[in-house]
């Protein structure tokens, strides 16, 4: 996950305080029992974390123990059964879409699997630009602009001998 701040307001509004605050956060998901019962199934259980800017910080644990879930949950892709999230002073527990775009501008995952997260149909200038055209940032020559520069400040130059290639 990476996350940016602009305001340098920490959760609750304190400057310096966490960039991303989980409080007290439980996740449950719910399985299918006979025909029509469900089982709760507890993946993230009363977990409080803070994570600072320019701080990394690493989950290890054994498969299915809950990092994705977790991952997903500091996303705001999952909704917690129970606690709040905190991103840059903002509740953003119960957020609804509209409301959590610009939180959704700032923070993203990045997957560790690239063949299921890049599309191999797309080169690698459309790979990049995909979360501009997404959130409407700026004109194609804005957004042609930025791919170049984000492609040149992970050095690869020339820039023209990698916009066209595919993964």
């Amino acid at each position: 996950m990476s996350a940016t701040s602009e305001n340098g307001n920490g959760a609750g509004g304190e400057v310096g305080g966490p960039l991303l605050r989980l409080d007290h956060v439980d996740i449950t998901f719910y399985a299918r029992k006979g025909f029509f019962g469900r089982t709760p199934i507890r993946a993230v259980s009363d977990l409080s974390l803070d994570i600072h800017r320019n701080e990394t910080v690493a989950v290890v644990g054994e498969s299915g123990s809950g990092k994705t879930t977790l991952g997903k949950a500091s996303l705001r892709v999952v909704k917690p059964a129970r606690g709040s999230l905190w991103f840059d002073g903002q509740d953003i527990t119960a957020l609804g879409e509209d409301e959590i775009k610009p939180f959704r501008r700032r923070a993203q995952a990045v997957f560790q699997d690239p063949y299921s997260s890049i599309n191999s149909f797309m080169n690698v200038a459309q790979i990049v630009e995909e979360p501009l055209v997404i959130h409407e940032a700026g004109s194609k020559s804005q957004r042609e602009e930025h791919v170049r520069g984000a492609l040149e400040s992970v050095r690869l130059t020339p820039v023209d001998a990698f916009v066209n290639k595919f993964p």
